[in-house]
């Protein structure tokens, strides 16, 4: 965030949130049931203080969160997707980056109106609270790593914890499995915290604060570092391929870069594209700009 760089310590909300909650015809719950969940996320994400920071509100992370619904396993326990989008704001400029955007499509949670939906720190309160802290843990670290090198550590190390701290009997839901071929949560924080995934995080700094960030004032030098970001990117892409932590680069990114290096001379776009095509094929079409 960017009071990484003040060093301010007044406690405060980080988040601008704004989430809904879609459902099926309600067959066993209550249709209130799903209104006060809805109420109760949203007051469970832009009430809490999840750090020691104090932001201006134009200074915190902006995001939407959508919860589609897709089973009711009782009246009150649900299984669905989650979608959720991030962004934070870019210096000298009224523009917004986006951190994170991903679905997660193993949400699975019990929800009582009657019961507060809360978070306690070193504790496993409920599947539900812990997916929403694992994310604002994981986005802060995500954040805190663009405006500095390795600025989120203590973000992830958190979300971390929270992954370690559900219950054995928890962990075979697919959100949380330790199997080594699962794309969840729980392989999500394992990558950042190894070491050949360094060189990720360090793309990271180097495209937000080094290139992004000084964009408003020097275009070109921007956009020679976010280049250079992306060659640090292709490293980890050829030592371990398949990751999820290029992957979220490019769910985020993907319609930026596009716009970013439209205006680079051909030899710049065609250099650009290939990397990206490299790294991430499926989406080529996003790039339409460069491959002119």
């Amino acid at each position: 965030m960017l009071l990484i760089l003040t060093g301010w310590s007044v406690s405060a909300q980080e988040f601008q949130v704004n989430v809904s909650v879609n459902h099926p015809t309600a067959q066993l719950a209550d249709p209130a049931v799903f209104q006060s969940l809805e109420l109760q996320l949203n007051e469970f994400f832009n009430n809490q203080s999840w750090t020691n920071m104090n932001l201006k509100d134009f200074e915190k992370i902006k995001g939407n969160i959508n919860i589609n619904i897709t089973k009711e396993e009782s009246a009150t326990s649900f299984s669905g997707e989650m979608d959720l989008v991030f962004s934070r704001p870019v210096y000298g400029s009224d523009y917004e980056t986006t951190l994170f955007n991903h679905r997660d499509k193993n949400i699975s949670f019990s929800y009582d109106p009657a019961r507060p939906l809360t978070y306690t720190e070193n504790s496993f309160t409920d599947n539900l609270s812990a997916i929403l802290a694992f994310y604002a843990y994981y986005i802060l670290g995500l954040d805190g790593d663009s405006f500095a090198l390795y600025g989120g550590d203590n973000y992830f190390t958190k979300a971390r914890e929270i992954a370690q701290r559900v219950p054995s009997s928890m962990q075979e839901d697919g959100g949380w499995s330790q199997k080594s071929n699962s794309r969840n949560r729980f392989r999500m924080i394992d990558e950042i915290f190894k070491p050949s995934f360094r060189t990720a995080r360090r793309a990271w700094y180097h495209y937000h604060r080094l290139g992004l960030d000084v964009m408003a004032s020097g275009p070109q030098e921007g956009r020679e570092v976010m280049l250079q970001s992306l060659h640090e990117l292709k490293e980890v892409e050829d030592a371990e391929s398949n990751s999820m932590i290029v992957n979220v680069f490019f769910l985020a990114k993907a319609l930026e870069l596009n716009e970013v290096f439209a205006v680079s001379p051909r030899a710049e776009k065609i250099e650009v594209f290939n990397l990206i095509r490299s790294m991430d094929a499926a989406n080529s079409q996003k790039y339409d700009k460069l491959s002119r």
